[in-house]
Protein backbone atom coordinates (compact mmCIF):
# COMPACT_ATOMS: atom_id res chain seq x y z
CA UNK A 1 0.00 0.00 0.00
CA UNK A 2 2.66 2.75 1.43
CA UNK A 3 4.36 2.25 -2.66
CA UNK A 4 0.78 2.67 -4.16
CA UNK A 5 0.79 5.95 -1.98
CA UNK A 6 3.70 6.87 -3.18
CA UNK A 7 3.69 6.16 -6.73
CA UNK A 8 0.13 8.07 -6.42
CA UNK A 9 1.81 11.31 -5.14
CA UNK A 10 4.61 11.11 -7.34
CA UNK A 11 2.58 10.74 -10.71
CA UNK A 12 -0.26 13.83 -9.86
CA UNK A 13 2.44 16.09 -8.34
CA UNK A 14 3.99 16.07 -11.32
CA UNK A 15 1.02 16.33 -14.01
CA UNK A 16 -1.54 18.03 -11.78
CA UNK A 17 0.20 20.76 -10.19
CA UNK A 18 -2.93 22.78 -8.94
CA UNK A 19 -4.34 20.03 -7.14
CA UNK A 20 -1.32 19.40 -5.30
CA UNK A 21 -2.40 20.64 -1.98
CA UNK A 22 -5.69 18.62 -1.91
CA UNK A 23 -3.95 15.55 -3.07
CA UNK A 24 -1.27 15.85 -0.43
CA UNK A 25 -3.64 15.87 2.08
CA UNK A 26 -5.74 13.58 0.63
CA UNK A 27 -2.09 11.12 0.72
CA UNK A 28 -1.14 12.38 4.30
CA UNK A 29 -4.87 10.99 5.69
CA UNK A 30 -4.50 7.83 3.91
CA UNK A 31 -0.35 7.40 5.48
CA UNK A 32 -1.65 7.92 8.86
CA UNK A 33 -4.58 5.64 8.41
CA UNK A 34 -2.20 3.24 6.58
CA UNK A 35 0.19 3.62 9.75
CA UNK A 36 -2.81 2.85 12.27
CA UNK A 37 -3.14 -0.15 10.39
CA UNK A 38 -0.20 -1.94 10.98
CA UNK A 39 -0.12 -1.46 15.06
CA UNK A 40 -2.97 -4.04 14.31
CA UNK A 41 -1.75 -7.39 15.60
CA UNK A 42 -4.10 -9.71 15.48
CA UNK A 43 -8.23 -9.67 15.09
CA UNK A 44 -9.92 -11.57 17.89
CA UNK A 45 -13.11 -14.02 16.66
CA UNK A 46 -16.37 -14.49 18.90
CA UNK A 47 -18.86 -17.25 17.96
CA UNK A 48 -21.90 -15.80 18.30
CA UNK A 49 -24.27 -17.55 21.67
CA UNK A 50 -26.66 -19.01 19.33
CA UNK A 51 -27.31 -22.02 20.84
CA UNK A 52 -26.76 -25.00 20.00
CA UNK A 53 -29.75 -27.45 19.01
CA UNK A 54 -29.54 -31.00 18.07
CA UNK A 55 -32.62 -33.02 17.59
CA UNK A 56 -32.65 -36.18 20.00
CA UNK A 57 -29.28 -35.28 21.13
CA UNK A 58 -27.47 -38.41 22.63
CA UNK A 59 -24.45 -36.95 24.22
CA UNK A 60 -22.43 -34.45 26.34
CA UNK A 61 -19.21 -32.60 25.19
CA UNK A 62 -17.39 -32.88 28.50
CA UNK A 63 -13.48 -32.26 26.34
CA UNK A 64 -12.12 -30.08 23.51
CA UNK A 65 -8.69 -31.50 21.87
CA UNK A 66 -6.72 -29.32 19.78
CA UNK A 67 -4.96 -31.37 17.77
CA UNK A 68 -3.57 -28.77 14.99
CA UNK A 69 0.24 -28.22 14.42
CA UNK A 70 -0.13 -23.89 14.72
CA UNK A 71 -2.21 -23.61 18.01
CA UNK A 72 -1.52 -19.99 18.12
CA UNK A 73 -3.98 -18.54 15.38
CA UNK A 74 -6.99 -20.08 13.77
CA UNK A 75 -6.45 -18.28 10.37
CA UNK A 76 -6.18 -14.93 8.76
CA UNK A 77 -8.31 -11.47 7.94
CA UNK A 78 -7.65 -8.58 6.25
CA UNK A 79 -7.20 -4.90 7.92
CA UNK A 80 -6.91 -1.77 6.66
CA UNK A 81 -7.15 -0.06 3.43
CA UNK A 82 -3.61 -2.30 2.46
CA UNK A 83 -5.62 -5.23 3.13
CA UNK A 84 -2.48 -6.16 5.48
CA UNK A 85 -2.76 -9.62 6.75
CA UNK A 86 -3.10 -10.51 10.74
CA UNK A 87 -3.56 -13.36 12.82
CA UNK A 88 -7.32 -14.59 13.66
CA UNK A 89 -7.31 -15.47 17.58
CA UNK A 90 -10.22 -16.55 19.88
CA UNK A 91 -10.33 -14.73 23.48
CA UNK A 92 -8.69 -17.73 24.94
CA UNK A 93 -6.70 -21.05 23.61
CA UNK A 94 -9.03 -23.17 21.29
CA UNK A 95 -9.60 -25.93 23.66
CA UNK A 96 -10.67 -23.78 26.94
CA UNK A 97 -12.49 -21.03 24.29
CA UNK A 98 -14.47 -24.10 22.78
CA UNK A 99 -15.25 -26.21 25.50
CA UNK A 100 -16.82 -23.19 27.41
CA UNK A 101 -18.67 -22.16 24.09
CA UNK A 102 -20.22 -25.74 24.21
CA UNK A 103 -21.21 -25.77 28.02
CA UNK A 104 -22.64 -22.36 27.46
CA UNK A 105 -24.35 -22.91 23.81
CA UNK A 106 -25.09 -26.76 23.76
CA UNK A 107 -27.68 -28.63 26.09
CA UNK A 108 -26.18 -31.09 28.89
CA UNK A 109 -28.15 -34.14 29.86
CA UNK A 110 -28.08 -37.26 31.96
CA UNK A 111 -27.74 -40.71 30.79
CA UNK A 112 -26.05 -39.82 27.22
CA UNK A 113 -22.98 -40.55 26.36
CA UNK A 114 -19.48 -37.64 27.21
CA UNK A 115 -17.32 -37.31 24.32
CA UNK A 116 -14.31 -35.89 23.31
CA UNK A 117 -14.22 -33.58 20.79
CA UNK A 118 -10.79 -33.30 19.16
CA UNK A 119 -9.86 -30.36 16.76
CA UNK A 120 -7.84 -31.67 13.20
CA UNK A 121 -8.26 -28.63 11.08
CA UNK A 122 -10.01 -25.20 11.83
CA UNK A 123 -9.46 -22.03 9.94
CA UNK A 124 -11.12 -18.89 8.48
CA UNK A 125 -9.28 -17.01 5.93
CA UNK A 126 -10.16 -13.91 3.33
CA UNK A 127 -9.43 -12.90 -0.46
CA UNK A 128 -10.11 -9.59 -1.60
CA UNK A 129 -11.72 -9.83 -5.23
CA UNK A 130 -12.10 -6.02 -7.64
CA UNK A 131 -15.14 -5.32 -6.02
CA UNK A 132 -15.99 -8.03 -2.85
CA UNK A 133 -14.28 -10.31 -0.30
CA UNK A 134 -14.97 -14.07 0.09
CA UNK A 135 -14.27 -15.01 3.78
CA UNK A 136 -14.09 -18.63 4.27
CA UNK A 137 -14.32 -21.05 7.47
CA UNK A 138 -13.13 -24.65 7.19
CA UNK A 139 -13.40 -27.24 10.15
CA UNK A 140 -12.61 -30.70 10.73
CA UNK A 141 -13.45 -32.89 13.90
CA UNK A 142 -13.08 -36.35 15.27
CA UNK A 143 -15.01 -37.36 17.93
CA UNK A 144 -13.95 -40.10 20.63
CA UNK A 145 -15.13 -41.82 23.46
CA UNK A 146 -13.61 -43.55 26.55
CA UNK A 147 -14.66 -47.16 27.66
CA UNK A 148 -13.04 -49.22 29.81
CA UNK A 149 -9.37 -46.98 29.65
CA UNK A 150 -9.27 -47.33 25.89
CA UNK A 151 -10.30 -44.63 23.50
CA UNK A 152 -12.44 -45.00 20.86
CA UNK A 153 -13.69 -43.31 17.87
CA UNK A 154 -17.24 -42.19 16.28
CA UNK A 155 -15.71 -41.09 13.52
CA UNK A 156 -14.62 -38.32 11.57
CA UNK A 157 -16.59 -34.81 10.38
CA UNK A 158 -15.80 -31.75 8.53
CA UNK A 159 -17.46 -28.62 7.14
CA UNK A 160 -16.47 -25.77 5.62
CA UNK A 161 -18.13 -22.47 4.10
CA UNK A 162 -17.53 -19.41 1.35
CA UNK A 163 -19.56 -16.17 1.43
CA UNK A 164 -18.82 -13.17 0.05
CA UNK A 165 -19.35 -9.52 0.81
CA UNK A 166 -17.80 -6.15 0.80
CA UNK A 167 -16.32 -6.61 4.36
CA UNK A 168 -16.28 -10.58 5.48
CA UNK A 169 -13.81 -10.30 8.59
CA UNK A 170 -16.80 -9.30 11.28
CA UNK A 171 -18.45 -12.72 9.66
CA UNK A 172 -16.12 -14.76 10.97
CA UNK A 173 -17.54 -16.08 14.20
CA UNK A 174 -20.88 -16.54 12.29
CA UNK A 175 -18.80 -18.80 9.71
CA UNK A 176 -17.41 -20.84 12.35
CA UNK A 177 -20.64 -21.46 14.11
CA UNK A 178 -22.15 -22.72 10.78
CA UNK A 179 -19.44 -24.99 10.25
CA UNK A 180 -19.53 -26.19 14.08
CA UNK A 181 -23.29 -26.82 13.46
CA UNK A 182 -22.87 -28.85 10.38
CA UNK A 183 -20.05 -31.24 11.76
CA UNK A 184 -22.12 -31.84 15.27
CA UNK A 185 -25.23 -32.95 13.09
CA UNK A 186 -23.09 -34.96 10.87
CA UNK A 187 -21.91 -37.22 14.13
CA UNK A 188 -25.77 -36.67 15.71
CA UNK A 189 -27.27 -38.39 12.47
CA UNK A 190 -24.23 -41.25 12.20
CA UNK A 191 -24.18 -44.94 13.08
CA UNK A 192 -22.19 -43.78 15.87
CA UNK A 193 -19.86 -47.40 15.03
CA UNK A 194 -16.87 -47.21 17.67
CA UNK A 195 -13.89 -47.79 16.00
CA UNK A 196 -10.20 -48.45 17.69
CA UNK A 197 -8.48 -44.67 17.69
CA UNK A 198 -4.61 -44.61 16.73
CA UNK A 199 -3.69 -41.22 18.21
CA UNK A 200 -1.20 -39.33 15.57
CA UNK A 201 2.57 -39.46 16.73
CA UNK A 202 3.65 -36.14 17.87
CA UNK A 203 6.97 -36.60 16.22
CA UNK A 204 5.28 -35.56 13.36
CA UNK A 205 1.22 -34.55 12.37
CA UNK A 206 2.27 -33.73 9.04
CA UNK A 207 0.31 -35.33 6.32
CA UNK A 208 2.05 -37.59 4.40
CA UNK A 209 1.33 -35.94 1.04
CA UNK A 210 2.89 -38.85 -1.40
CA UNK A 211 -0.39 -41.02 -2.03
CA UNK A 212 -2.30 -37.68 -2.55
CA UNK A 213 0.02 -36.93 -5.50
CA UNK A 214 -2.76 -38.83 -8.03
CA UNK A 215 -4.20 -37.68 -10.75
CA UNK A 216 -7.12 -35.60 -10.50
CA UNK A 217 -9.27 -32.78 -10.64
CA UNK A 218 -10.31 -31.88 -6.93
CA UNK A 219 -13.30 -28.89 -6.29
CA UNK A 220 -12.17 -28.64 -2.69
CA UNK A 221 -9.56 -28.63 -0.22
CA UNK A 222 -11.61 -31.32 1.94
CA UNK A 223 -12.05 -33.86 -1.94
CA UNK A 224 -8.16 -33.78 -2.07
CA UNK A 225 -7.07 -35.03 1.10
CA UNK A 226 -10.19 -37.84 0.75
CA UNK A 227 -8.03 -40.61 -0.86
CA UNK A 228 -11.67 -41.68 -1.90
CA UNK A 229 -12.73 -38.87 -4.31
CA UNK A 230 -11.38 -36.95 -6.97
CA UNK A 231 -11.08 -39.53 -9.44
CA UNK A 232 -10.10 -38.01 -13.14
CA UNK A 233 -13.26 -36.37 -14.56
CA UNK A 234 -14.96 -39.04 -16.70
CA UNK A 235 -13.91 -36.80 -20.10
CA UNK A 236 -9.81 -36.16 -19.06
CA UNK A 237 -8.23 -33.40 -18.97
CA UNK A 238 -5.42 -31.92 -20.62
CA UNK A 239 -3.28 -28.72 -19.00
CA UNK A 240 -2.64 -25.28 -20.99
CA UNK A 241 0.41 -23.39 -20.07
CA UNK A 242 0.54 -19.89 -20.88
CA UNK A 243 4.03 -18.02 -20.30
CA UNK A 244 5.42 -21.24 -19.82
CA UNK A 245 8.90 -19.46 -21.40
CA UNK A 246 8.64 -16.44 -18.90
CA UNK A 247 9.21 -16.26 -15.37
CA UNK A 248 5.78 -17.01 -14.38
CA UNK A 249 4.23 -19.51 -16.20
CA UNK A 250 0.44 -20.17 -15.33
CA UNK A 251 -1.93 -23.29 -16.39
CA UNK A 252 -5.50 -23.87 -16.82
CA UNK A 253 -7.09 -27.91 -16.54
CA UNK A 254 -9.01 -28.09 -20.31
CA UNK A 255 -11.78 -30.57 -20.98
CA UNK A 256 -9.79 -33.09 -23.43
CA UNK A 257 -13.39 -33.33 -25.73
CA UNK A 258 -14.77 -29.82 -25.76
CA UNK A 259 -11.23 -28.11 -25.32
CA UNK A 260 -13.24 -25.98 -22.61
CA UNK A 261 -12.01 -24.90 -19.25
CA UNK A 262 -12.82 -26.65 -16.65
CA UNK A 263 -14.50 -24.39 -14.36
CA UNK A 264 -14.66 -24.56 -10.19
CA UNK A 265 -11.01 -26.70 -9.57
CA UNK A 266 -9.57 -25.99 -5.88
CA UNK A 267 -6.56 -28.01 -7.51
CA UNK A 268 -5.38 -30.49 -10.12
CA UNK A 269 -2.35 -33.02 -10.12
CA UNK A 270 -1.38 -35.05 -13.59
CA UNK A 271 -0.07 -37.47 -11.09
CA UNK A 272 3.63 -36.16 -11.20
CA UNK A 273 3.01 -32.19 -10.30
CA UNK A 274 0.58 -30.34 -8.14
CA UNK A 275 -1.04 -27.09 -9.42
CA UNK A 276 -3.19 -24.91 -7.13
CA UNK A 277 -5.65 -22.49 -8.31
CA UNK A 278 -4.31 -18.28 -7.54
CA UNK A 279 -7.75 -17.61 -6.35
CA UNK A 280 -6.29 -19.31 -3.02
CA UNK A 281 -4.33 -16.23 -2.42
CA UNK A 282 -5.50 -13.32 -5.10
CA UNK A 283 -8.09 -12.46 -6.97
CA UNK A 284 -7.53 -14.50 -10.11
CA UNK A 285 -8.16 -17.88 -11.65
CA UNK A 286 -5.46 -19.16 -12.82
CA UNK A 287 -3.17 -22.30 -11.65
CA UNK A 288 0.26 -22.36 -10.68
CA UNK A 289 2.54 -25.24 -10.46
CA UNK A 290 4.26 -26.27 -7.06
CA UNK A 291 8.01 -25.95 -6.94
CA UNK A 292 8.37 -27.86 -4.60
CA UNK A 293 6.44 -30.57 -2.61
CA UNK A 294 6.49 -32.27 0.45
CA UNK A 295 5.73 -31.24 4.67
CA UNK A 296 5.41 -27.71 2.93
CA UNK A 297 4.15 -26.98 -0.85
CA UNK A 298 5.91 -24.08 -2.76
CA UNK A 299 4.80 -21.64 -4.93
CA UNK A 300 5.90 -18.58 -6.73
CA UNK A 301 3.75 -16.01 -8.21
CA UNK A 302 3.47 -12.12 -9.51
CA UNK A 303 0.30 -10.89 -8.09
CA UNK A 304 -1.29 -7.05 -7.87
CA UNK A 305 -3.71 -5.83 -5.49
CA UNK A 306 -7.38 -6.11 -6.62
CA UNK A 307 -8.33 -3.35 -3.91
CA UNK A 308 -5.67 -0.99 -5.89
CA UNK A 309 -6.59 -1.72 -8.75
CA UNK A 310 -10.11 -0.39 -8.34
CA UNK A 311 -9.55 1.97 -6.04
CA UNK A 312 -6.15 3.62 -8.52
CA UNK A 313 -6.53 2.01 -11.91
CA UNK A 314 -3.59 1.49 -13.93
CA UNK A 315 -1.34 3.32 -11.56
CA UNK A 316 -2.42 1.13 -8.71
CA UNK A 317 -1.97 -1.94 -10.77
CA UNK A 318 1.40 -0.83 -11.83
CA UNK A 319 2.52 -0.04 -8.55
CA UNK A 320 0.78 -3.24 -6.60
CA UNK A 321 2.31 -5.39 -8.61
CA UNK A 322 4.59 -7.97 -6.13
CA UNK A 323 6.23 -10.84 -6.35
CA UNK A 324 5.63 -13.55 -3.63
CA UNK A 325 6.32 -16.82 -2.55
CA UNK A 326 3.19 -18.81 -1.14
CA UNK A 327 3.50 -21.82 1.23
CA UNK A 328 0.74 -24.57 0.96
CA UNK A 329 0.09 -26.57 4.24
CA UNK A 330 -1.27 -29.96 2.76
CA UNK A 331 -2.48 -30.76 6.49
CA UNK A 332 -4.75 -27.95 6.94
CA UNK A 333 -5.11 -26.47 3.51
CA UNK A 334 -4.03 -22.70 4.36
CA UNK A 335 -1.68 -20.39 2.29
CA UNK A 336 0.33 -17.91 3.35
CA UNK A 337 2.45 -15.24 2.24
CA UNK A 338 6.14 -16.93 3.15
CA UNK A 339 6.94 -13.36 4.78
CA UNK A 340 9.92 -12.77 7.66
CA UNK A 341 7.27 -13.25 10.36
CA UNK A 342 6.00 -16.86 8.99
CA UNK A 343 9.74 -18.06 8.04
CA UNK A 344 10.35 -16.78 11.60
CA UNK A 345 7.45 -19.07 12.72
CA UNK A 346 8.50 -21.68 10.65
CA UNK A 347 11.61 -22.24 11.53
CA UNK A 348 11.56 -21.64 15.79
CA UNK A 349 11.62 -25.13 16.10
CA UNK A 350 15.09 -25.21 13.48
CA UNK A 351 17.59 -23.12 15.63
CA UNK A 352 20.32 -23.64 12.64
CA UNK A 353 18.08 -22.98 9.62
CA UNK A 354 16.68 -19.78 11.45
CA UNK A 355 20.36 -18.41 12.12
CA UNK A 356 20.76 -19.00 8.15
CA UNK A 357 17.96 -17.13 7.46
CA UNK A 358 18.76 -14.61 9.79
CA UNK A 359 22.13 -13.72 8.61
CA UNK A 360 21.18 -14.07 4.81
CA UNK A 361 19.43 -11.38 2.55
CA UNK A 362 16.33 -12.45 2.38
CA UNK A 363 16.23 -12.57 -1.17
CA UNK A 364 13.30 -14.84 -2.58
CA UNK A 365 16.01 -17.66 -3.75
CA UNK A 366 17.13 -18.17 0.19
CA UNK A 367 13.72 -18.90 1.52
CA UNK A 368 13.23 -21.17 -1.29
CA UNK A 369 16.64 -22.91 0.20
CA UNK A 370 15.14 -22.59 3.35
CA UNK A 371 12.17 -24.26 2.72
CA UNK A 372 14.35 -27.19 0.59
CA UNK A 373 16.16 -27.94 3.82
CA UNK A 374 12.98 -27.92 6.33
CA UNK A 375 10.89 -29.87 3.92
CA UNK A 376 14.22 -32.41 4.28
CA UNK A 377 14.06 -32.11 7.89
CA UNK A 378 10.31 -32.90 8.75
CA UNK A 379 10.84 -36.06 6.21
CA UNK A 380 13.55 -37.26 8.18
CA UNK A 381 11.98 -37.54 11.53
CA UNK A 382 9.20 -39.28 9.87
Amino acid sequence: MIEIIIFFFTFHAKFYQPMKKIITLFLLTMLVHYGQCQNVKSHVVEIPNHGIYIPNQTFNITSVLDNRIQKETIGTAQKGMSNRQVDVVFSKPVEDYLLGYFQNNLPTYTDVTEVVLKVDRLSVSERTMATKEIGFADLAIEVLVEENGEIFSFGKFEANIEESGLDVTSGHGERIYQVLMNCLHQFSSSEKQMLAFVPIEEKSGFLDYKPLMRKGLFKSYSEWVNLDSGNESPTGFKIKGMGEGGKFPRYQPMDEKTNKRIKGIFAFSDGESFYLNASQYTAADYFVKAQLVGPYFLFEDQVTDAAATASFGLVGALASTKTNLYLFNPKFGTVRVLDDRYIKELLSGHPEILKAWEISDGKREIKKDLMVMLNEVLQEKD
